[in-house]
């Protein structure tokens, strides 16, 4: 199984692949994910870091207490057993994003995990309508690793 997700889609695909509580005995299929473009792989940071509408809304999503945050925040449950392959895409320039991804990215290698990050030029939601199309600047990472996935097997 490969886990993808956009934004808030991204978030989710990294938590479940980091936290067995959320995928149950299915936590061991999990291979890789393919994450593009998420802001919250680090809840407390994020949430420290920012102000404005955006801010309001992951206060909303992820409450005020720093348990709760901890416990939502995927950068905090990486370990080795989690899946082996990852990618992270995100907007170059797009300070949270990008912020959010090196945190997430370093937590995994620090649990010797394979992790791939490619900055892509673009904005937020045209990223994802850009997704896969020819030339897309990523399409090499994401077919690299569908390709390790699948000769694991």
């Amino acid at each position: 199984v490969i886990l993808m997700g956009h934004s808030s889609g991204a978030h989710l695909a990294a938590l479940v692949a980091t936290d067995p509580r959320y995928a149950g005995t299915a936590f061991t299929a999990i291979k890789a994910v393919i994450s593009v473009d998420g802001s919250a792989f680090h809840v407390p940071v994020q949430l420290a870091s920012g102000q404005g509408e955006v801010m309001r809304l992951f206060r909303n999503a992820f409450g005020t207490d720093a348990k709760r945050q901890a416990a939502l925040s995927p950068a905090l449950q990486a370990s080795p057993g989690d899946a082996l392959r990852w990618l992270l895409i995100h907007v170059r320039g797009r300070g949270g994003a990008a912020a959010q991804a090196v945190l997430l990215g370093a937590a995994l290698e620090a649990a010797k995990l394979d992790v791939t990050t490619a900055p892509v030029p673009g904005d937020h939601m045209g990223l994802i309508r850009e997704f896969g199309a020819p030339g897309y600047p990523a399409l090499g990472e994401v077919d690299a690793l569908v390709r390790a996935v699948a000769s694991a097997r």
